[in-house]
């Protein structure tokens, strides 16, 4: 899955991106959610997060699945800038399967943004 940082503040603001599995409570918890991927980078305001490299690809089905992303904020970062993900387009997913597919109809999927 690929995300792309959006908001005022410079990608690089932020460090140590991870993706959360939630635990079904819908909060975002992190001793509670299950992390899927360790800590990654924006590299030009883009950010690949790849489960199955790391052994913790997920099977989807009609129900929902809640995932979260999560990051530190830098030490370098400019204060009172914002940022968010983007998930543009079903380009952004990667599915297994030769027949799977993803419904366009819900993208682009954008995170409010949280101020720095």
């Amino acid at each position: 899955m690929v995300v792309t940082a959006t908001g005022s503040a410079v990608a690089a603001s932020v460090n140590q991106l991870k993706l959360y599995l939630d635990d079904g409570n819908g909060l975002f918890s992190p001793t509670l959610d299950t992390a899927l991927t360790s800590g990654l980078s924006f590299t030009a305001k883009r950010a690949t997060f790849n489960l199955v490299a790391v052994g913790n690809s997920q099977s989807l089905s009609p129900s929902t699945k809640t995932f979260f992303v999560a990051w530190n904020v830098s030490l370098s970062a400019t204060n009172n800038a914002d940022i968010g993900v983007l998930v543009a387009s079903t380009a952004d997913l990667v599915l297994a399967g030769a027949s799977d597919s993803v419904s366009p109809a819900a993208f682009p999927l954008a995170s409010g943004t949280a101020p720095i």
